[in-house]
């Protein structure tokens, strides 16, 4: 088996973050201490005490006052293991434990080396699974070990001897590398929790948009379907060439902008068709429902933003913007869902797909660009350039949304996306500027600045 190697991005560092505290979940910051974490699993996830070197805390999904999911890397006698823990309400962790040990893998796999399945934390109402084990995806030990799997969907990728993880959301999804004996990638598989997507939709969704892409401009690319299994959960996809935007140069990061702007661009004049054929409902993210609950979440979890918070909610919800046309919108829009290799760009990532608003899906993207500049992940010009480039590359295809709408969509995007996300991923770059990405919200609205 393949060593894990996930990718990580902005991920969480250091804890409690001015988070208020949680009574429900009064342990939270315990399972955020990748410290005290590395102690804890190492006297209950083995036999006897086991030799953790380190504990990296990768992922966190935060629900205030429900849950918290978090996934560290373990580096056990010179290997590294993916852990997930859940942490439960009124101890209900002994029951998910109890279903645990059920749905428990063999502890002899060849991916174990000494660690058990899963462990319990009563004292903190805390399960803890080893991977591959996982508390809803099922079957991952199958991926792990490609001869185990099917020859018909074997044969759908070629010589596929071996599988590594690169992205893992625990109870979700699971992404992982396809390789060749000569650790070639082949194509990447997706892994899902049952019950989550319809994978057949899913694959005509990938295949309806590569084709509208490449039949548009033959340097846009999305990944084709190679195949895939309702049955074990799975969706294999063609692996595209190219490099993450974080890692290109100031001209090249405007460039791909731009370029991104003609993609998003060519995905909304796509005929929509019957849209349930490629499993595409109403994109909900961006509803006057979400906008007063994100406001509610940030305000729950950071009191001291709280009034900044309900007010752009009510700013937003009463001002919405008209009716605009429905499109098919990417639902992921942002600079991580590009690779670029050459004069070529990818679009990845299409699992977020819905039916809304252009504008949607632009001022998602802007607030991203938004959010990097809060963060300083660009000099100013640079994002600027990248913004404007956005902007130009769209309308070198379709019409941009009015300026009214687009300042709207990126505001609201600014407290559901982003906002949201920097408290229920516990990141601390962007709770460290959550007061003023709020505020960035409000000045778009007041005309302060640029959308």
């Amino acid at each position: 088996m393949t060593t894990p190697a996930i990718t990580t991005s902005g991920g969480p560092a250091g804890t409690r973050q001015n988070l208020a505290p949680d009574p429900a979940l009064p342990a939270r910051d315990d399972l955020l201490d990748s410290a005290l974490v590395a102690d804890l699993l190492s006297r209950s996830l083995g036999d006897g005490r086991l030799e953790v070197t380190g504990a990296e805390l990768v992922r966190v999904k935060y629900r205030v006052g429900q849950s918290l999911r978090v996934l560290y890397r373990l580096d056990v006698a010179g290997r590294s293991h993916l852990v997930s823990g859940r942490m439960f309400r009124h101890g209900r962790s002994a029951e998910a434990h109890r279903q645990a040990v059920q749905n428990a893998l063999p502890s002899d796999g060849p991916w174990s080396n000494g660690l058990r399945s899963t462990a319990l934390d009563q004292s903190r109402d805390t399960v803890w699974w080893s991977f591959p084990n996982d508390r809803r995806i099922v079957g991952l030990d199958l991926v792990l070990d490609p001869a185990r799997l099917p020859v018909t969907l074997r044969d759908k990728v070629g010589q596929w001897s071996t599988s590594a993880v690169v992205q893992y959301a625990p109870e979700r999804c699971v992404t992982m590398r396809a390789l060749d004996p000569a650790d070639q990638t082949l194509a990447f598989v997706k892994c899902y929790a049952p019950d989550t997507q319809d994978l057949a939709k899913l694959a005509a969704r990938y295949d309806f948009v590569a084709s509208q892409l490449q039949t548009a401009d033959p340097t846009l690319r999305s990944p084709r379907p190679l195949g895939c299994s309702g049955d074990r959960h799975l969706l294999l996809l063609e692996p595209m060439p190219g490099q993450s935007w974080l890692d290109l140069d100031r001209a090249g990061a405007i460039d791909a902008l731009r370029r991104l702007g003609r993609a998003i661009a060519v995905v909304h004049e796509a005929p929509l068709g019957d849209s349930s054929a490629i499993g595409v409902g109403h994109f909900k993210r961006l509803d006057l429902e979400r906008v007063t609950r994100s406001g509610e979440f940030i305000s729950q979890a950071r009191p001291d933003v709280a009034d900044a918070a309900r007010t752009l909610v009510s700013r937003l919800t009463l001002s919405p913007p008209a009716l605009q046309e429905q499109v098919l919108l990417h639902g992921d829009c942002h600079p991580g869902n590009i690779l670029v290799a050459g004069d070529q760009l990818s679009l990845i990532d299409l699992d977020q797909g819905g039916v809304g608003p252009a504008a949607a899906d632009v001022g998602s993207l802007l607030a991203r660009l938004n959010y990097g500049s809060v963060l300083r992940e660009r000099d100013p010009a640079t994002a600027t350039g990248m913004t404007n480039a956005f902007l130009e590359g769209y309308a070198q295809v379709r019409a941009l949304p009015d300026d009214s709408t687009l300042r709207w969509y990126t505001a609201a995007a600014l407290l559901v996306e982003r906002g949201v996300r920097a408290v229920n991923r516990i990141r601390a770059s962007g709770l460290s500027k959550l007061e003023r990405v709020i505020g960035n919200g409000h000045d778009l609205l007041d005309g302060r600045t640029g959308p």
